[in-house]
């Protein structure tokens, strides 16, 4: 029974080495894994949560939780930040965790134009779920005999160091990042192969805004049109994001192409999936849903997944300073 155990780790183990990073469809409602010099770039306070139930066809599909924060601090020119993920792949019992803290700092280059360098500093754990395992002792010819397993998964679970990196060019709406993954290459498993391998990301894209209603001297509606890409290269894995927002105050509506186009695993392509996003936006409070539909072969096997984030952003009072990065804003 162990020795089926520590395989079903080691498997699972495998495929989440070569998987992507916590990145969600609609990624600018949690940017900070996408890119660490994300961290204060909404230029106030931000916290949210995030969940996501992946292939729900599936009898216990993908979960993946989060929560996370960020501020940006004006008279230091920097962003600080934190992030707790949490995923599970269903009945595997596999659990994966990490606790990131985040930081970057902005430089002035020209009229609403800066630089952000960004680090993510991150402890990770993964390891299976002994509570949910039913083991032999613990059966019966009547089923079920309700007592504890005398088996023991200690040392099926690790536990890693990690760094991510960021660059982030801004000008007035527009943004385009650069990102480094898994700089120290963990080990996250028993197998030798089972090293984070290091991988990179780009992002970019514009908010357009338009009939913006201004309700007060600080305080205007939302109207705007958002196109964006982003697009991650980590060992197998090979995921483009391409899609836009429309925003009418206090709604929001968007479409998102989600693909893995560029890579191939043992000869088959991917799977690809098409996502819609309904939002609700009023003052500081945002929430959205995402409907993500597989557009692949693979469609009625996995089916659909859904997505849910919901944030809150406001000013929190600091020392007025004429520093350089007052104007800069973005999410």
């Amino acid at each position: 029974m162990k020795k089926l155990i520590l395989f079903i780790f080691i498997l699972f183990s495998q495929i989440f080495v070569f998987g992507q990073q916590p990145l969600y469809t609609l990624y600018y409602t949690n940017p900070l894994p996408v890119n660490p010099a994300f961290a204060g770039s909404s230029h106030k306070f931000r916290a949210g949560i995030n969940y996501r139930n992946q292939w729900s066809n599936f009898n216990e599909p993908i979960t993946a939780y989060s929560v996370y924060a960020d501020n940006y601090f004006g008279s230091i020119n920097s962003g600080i930040g934190f992030l707790v993920y949490t995923d599970q792949a269903g009945v595997s019992n596999y659990r994966s965790t990490r606790i990131s803290a985040y930081y970057s700092y902005t430089v002035k280059l020209g009229h609403n134009t800066f630089l952000k360098a960004g680090a993510e500093p991150l402890v990770g754990i993964q390891g299976l779920n002994q509570n949910n395992l039913l083991f032999n002792d613990q059966l019966s010819v009547n089923g079920q005999t309700g007592t504890a397993s005398a088996e023991s998964l200690q040392g099926l679970q690790k536990t890693y160091f990690n760094l991510n990196s960021g660059l982030l060019f801004t000008a007035n709406n527009f943004w385009l990042g650069a990102s480094g993954y898994n700089l120290l290459m963990p080990q996250t498993g028993f197998s030798s192969l089972s090293k984070l391998p290091i991988g990179f990301g780009a992002q970019t894209g514009i908010k357009i805004e338009f009939m913006a209603n201004q309700i007060s001297r600080k305080e205007k509606k939302e109207r705007f049109i958002m196109p964006n890409v982003a697009f991650s290269s980590i060992g197998f894995s090979k995921q483009i994001y391409l899609g836009t927002e429309l925003a009418y105050e206090p709604f929001s509506l968007g479409i998102m192409l989600r693909g893995n186009y560029f890579s191939k695993v043992s000869g088959a392509t991917n799977t690809s999936s098409v996502a819609i996003s309904l939002g609700f936006r009023k003052r500081n409070v945002q929430a959205n849903y995402t409907y993500d539909i597989p557009i692949s072969n693979k469609t009625g096997i996995l089916g659909p997944s859904h997505e849910i984030g919901i944030r809150t952003l406001f000013k929190i009072w600091q020392k007025p300073t004429r520093r350089p990065t007052e104007r800069l804003d973005l999410f």
